[in-house]
C-alpha cells in the first residue's frame, strides 16, 4: 500500500482550478438566485395580468374634499338598495341576490345604524357629555343593583 503523499503550499499554488466546463453542471433552479429571479418574473406576471384586466376599470374620486363634501347615504336607500339587488344586472337568476340580501340586512344595515348613531352622539359635545353621563350613571346604577 502506497501512503498518500501530502501537497505542499506550492504544489497547491501551481495546481490550476477546475475550469467551469469540468465541474458538474448546475441543474435549473438549484441556486437561491434563480429561486429570487423565477419568483420576481411570476410576480411581474401578475401583476400585468392584473394591471391588463384593471385598465377599463374606473377608479373612484376619493380625494379628501369629495370625501368632506359628500353627503353619505341615508340608512332608507341602503334598504331601498339592499331590497332592489341592485348589485345585479337586469336578468339575474334570483340565487344572485341572496348573498347580497344577507350581507346587506345581516352587516351592512345594522353596522350602519350603529356607526350613524355613534356618529350622531360625537358631532356635539354636548351630545357626547350627555351620552357619558348616562353611561357613567348606568354603570354605577348596574353595581349596585
Amino acid at each position: 500500500m502506497s501512503s498518500p503523499v501530502a501537497k505542499t503550499d506550492d504544489d497547491r499554488a501551481s495546481e490550476t482550478p477546475p475550469s467551469p466546463s469540468m465541474e458538474a453542471p448546475q441543474r435549473v433552479g438549484d441556486t437561491p438566485a434563480y429561486d429570487a429571479r423565477a419568483r420576481a418574473s411570476r410576480i411581474r406576471t401578475r401583476i400585468v395580468k392584473v394591471a391588463t384586466t384593471l385598465r377599463g376599470v374606473s377608479v373612484p374620486d376619493l380625494s379628501v374634499s369629495r370625501l368632506l363634501n359628500a353627503h353619505p347615504p341615508t340608512i332608507q336607500s341602503l334598504l331601498d338598495y339592499t331590497r332592489a339587488g341592485g348589485w345585479v344586472s337586469g336578468d339575474h337568476p334570483p340565487q344572485a341576490e341572496l348573498p347580497g340580501k344577507v350581507y346587506g340586512y345581516g352587516v351592512a344595515v345594522p353596522a350602519v345604524m350603529v356607526l350613524y348613531g355613534l356618529a350622531l352622539i360625537v358631532m356635539r359635545a354636548q351630545r357626547f357629555l350627555v351620552a357619558v353621563l348616562v353611561i357613567a350613571l348606568l354603570t354605577i346604577f348596574i353595581t349596585i343593583i
